[in-house]
């Protein structure tokens, strides 16, 4: 127990008096729970310019309040964080909604699959139908063909509003003209075989060229798509026809030569 009359600091601490100068106190924090056995682990004194008989409790009360009011703005500031947080999580949650359902999509509408293949790199090759022919390349040859001036620059996805989508190529060639290819990226040589059947034999049955229907049938036998054989009839026969007129004119050539040549005998 202290025996001095105990005083108390500015902020309210009690403390023993040990001793007074002009322009201060020598004081010592009192502890009356500390007895004689534990003295020793008293603070030690120090020096303040004033002392009171009774707690100051105005600058106490104004620290109060302004950590109560720290408080209060911390505890806004959390809730605030908080919320943030709980919408940003909502936000998340939304967006992976949406990405599940674009891949359930994706996995039901045969364009979204193609769009979807295209994106995870499941497309090995192209099929580039134009109103002359029709072709199966490697996705790696397709880009670094002489035909498109060293490299495939334009491979466009073309959507309707009903939801229709097409893949689409400029051609190089003729591009001020405003003609366009038909591209159709697909997982496989097979499956590029399969979309150019129907391309192929609509060439064969449509040109009425030897030239052209020469080439289509070729085509037909590289990708190993079945004809029927009055095509290749007809060809046969077109091709008879037009040696035959050759000869015909050849030998018109001849006769006129021969009779020329004969009056000089």
């Amino acid at each position: 127990m202290t025996t001095s009359t105990p005083k108390f600091l500015e902020t309210g601490e009690e403390v023993e008096v040990l001793s007074s100068f002009d322009g201060g106190f020598v004081v010592r924090i009192a502890y009356e729970d500390l007895g004689i056995e534990h003295a020793d682990m008293r603070e030690d004194p120090m020096i303040v310019p004033m002392v009171y008989d009774r707690a100051p409790t105005m600058k106490r009360d104004q620290m109060i309040v302004t950590l109560d009011q720290q408080i209060k703005e911390k505890r806004e500031q959390i809730e605030s964080m908080n919320q943030e947080i709980s919408d940003a999580q909502k936000r998340l949650k939304d967006v992976a909604e949406q990405h599940k359902a674009f891949i359930r999509s994706a996995k039901e509408d045969q364009a979204l699959q193609r769009l979807w293949q295209f994106i995870n790199g499941k497309l090995t090759h192209v099929v580039i139908r134009s109103s002359y022919d029709t072709v199966i390349l490697p996705k790696e040859k397709c880009c670094a063909s002489s035909g498109y001036h060293g490299e495939l620059k334009i491979l466009s996805l073309w959507g309707r509003s009903e939801g229709d989508l097409s893949w689409k190529l400029h051609d190089y060639d003729n591009v001020g003209m405003g003609a366009s290819n038909q591209v159709y990226p697909v997982k496989s040589f097979e499956d590029g075989v399969e979309v150019a059947t129907e391309f192929i034999i609509k060439l064969i049955e449509c040109d009425s060229t030897m030239d052209g229907l020469t080439k289509h049938i070729a085509r037909a036998d590289e990708y190993g798509i079945k004809i029927d054989d009055k095509y290749r009839e007809k060809l046969k026969s077109m091709k008879r026809n037009h040696f035959s007129d050759k000869r015909d004119a050849a030998e018109k050539v001849l006769k006129k030569a021969e009779q020329e040549l004969a009056a000089f005998e």
